[in-house]
């Protein structure tokens, strides 16, 4: 018996960024796609990391991680950004796909529709899958979230915050015009 989960992650097979490395392996080419340095490891990276093993921090971090890392981050937001964040609000991933993929999982229900605006970073798609929500892609000619119509895609929020995920409420900035979705 095939399990669920394995037929529903089928279609999405390898990431772009693993394609690219494999791709620049075999071209002996200098892959740009991903932070992935030719050099090695800096002297000083090593050292800090001994250090840091020496003095037992080598676990898994406390549940809410370090929480210098989550103020220095919430600092940054402030400084570089504007914004007021409160650090206990902050959650340090290891990166985007994780990140997006526990966004989805926490905020949309199964069944519910998720709009990604194409071109999209190609871990969408699976984060919804994962999620067992269906996707509605707002498609055009590429150019980013303006091409489906002339607007700029975002949720409508009208009488008391409906589900942003529900893509009858996403219209465009222009009130009378609607972005066609294309399901999938």
């Amino acid at each position: 018996m095939t399990s669920p989960l394995v037929q529903r992650m089928q279609p999405f097979g390898t990431s772009i960024f693993a394609e690219m490395t494999q791709r620049a392996v075999a071209a002996d080419a200098v892959n740009l796609g991903q932070g992935a340095p030719d050099s090695g490891t800096p002297p000083e990276l090593i050292e800090w990391a001994h250090e840091a093993m020496l003095e037992g921090r080598n676990q898994y971090p406390p549940f809410w991680d370090v929480p210098a890392l989550r103020e220095a981050v919430a600092a940054h937001q402030g400084r570089f950004h504007g914004l007021a964040v409160d650090p206990a609000q902050v959650l340090v991933t290891v990166g985007a796909t994780e990140a997006l993929t526990a966004s989805i999982l926490a905020l949309v229900e199964p069944g519910e529709e998720v709009v990604v605006i194409e071109p999209a970073y190609d871990s969408y798609a699976a984060a919804v899958a994962s999620g067992v929500a269906g996707a509605a892609g707002a498609a055009g000619s590429g150019a980013g979230p303006r091409d489906a119509g002339g607007g700029v895609l975002r949720p409508h929020r009208d009488g008391g915050g409906q589900h942003p995920a529900q893509p009858d409420r996403c219209a465009e900035s222009e009130p009378s015009d609607v972005a066609p979705l294309q399901r999938r």
